[in-house]
């Protein structure tokens, strides 16, 4: 029987050196590959498709100058009064032009444009004001006080 024990020992003790080996094995083989296999794996590069450029004109479009309006120096009087309202009650113009309001009346008045152009304006005896037209079209004024008096003022090209 004292024979087969010290056989035990000795597989015993032989088992942990085979282990270090393999480990030892194991990581030499991880770090130490050839260098040139390694180059390869790592530094072999897909080639990449160089992307073709082009020109394709572009035009653009062509768009028609519009004249800018300037005033023409042009003026026209339109009186107001509290009986007769505007005179003339329409007037026509070109772009450019300006209309000068006269209150023609013993009473103050108040011009609105029906379209916004301008804010109020009040009006004493024999005060004026004016606008210039840049814009063609027809645009409505009444007296805030009476507003059945009432004119307009077409803009003609």
């Amino acid at each position: 029987m004292d024979d087969k024990r010290p056989e035990s020992k000795d597989s015993n003790a032989l088992i942990p050196i085979v282990l270090a080996i393999l480990v030892v094995g194991a990581i030499a083989w991880v770090f130490f590959i050839n260098p040139a296999e390694k180059e390869q794996i790592v530094t072999t590069p897909k080639p990449t498709p160089t992307p073709v450029i082009t020109r394709t004109p572009v035009q653009s479009p062509i768009s028609t100058p519009t004249p800018e309006i300037t005033p023409s120096g042009k003026q026209f009087l339109v009186k107001l009064e509290s009986k007769r309202g505007f005179t003339p009650h329409t007037q026509t113009i070109k772009p450019g032009d300006k209309i000068v309001w006269e209150n023609d009346g013993t009473y103050e008045f108040t011009l609105v444009s029906s379209d916004g152009l301008f804010d109020e304006k009040i009006l004493k005896n024999l005060q004026r004001t004016n606008y210039t037209f840049m814009k063609t079209g027809t645009f409505s004024f009444y007296l805030k006080e009476e507003k059945y008096l009432n004119g307009t003022i077409i803009v003609e090209p």
